[in-house]
């Protein structure tokens, strides 16, 4: 009965919204980490020049999805010229 009480209450709801809010920040952040690896690790083995641009260009988002697109994008490319506009192109959506 205390449990009921104690769950109803403004403050344990409060808490429980903010574990739930600090929990998905944390999985976002390490999402955005993950593909940030990803992306390097890919355009270091295909596209080494661009590795700076490519760092520049995804500490500027914060939403994993666009970095995720850019690295499906950058599997059909070819050469370095294609993959630099490739990188601005999709990071280009941000603004």
């Amino acid at each position: 009965m205390l449990h009921d009480i104690l769950e109803e209450s403004w403050a344990y709801q409060e808490i429980k919204q903010k574990g739930l809010f600090e929990g998905r920040n944390e999985e976002r952040q390490r999402e955005l980490r993950q593909h940030r690896q990803m992306l390097t690790t890919y355009v270091e083995m295909h596209f080494p020049s661009l590795v700076p641009l490519l760092k520049t260009q995804t500490d500027a988002t914060d939403d994993p999805e666009i970095l995720e697109r850019l690295l499906v994008n950058l599997f059909s490319v070819r050469d370095d010229e294609e993959a630099e506009r490739t990188i601005l192109h999709v990071l280009e959506q941000l603004e």
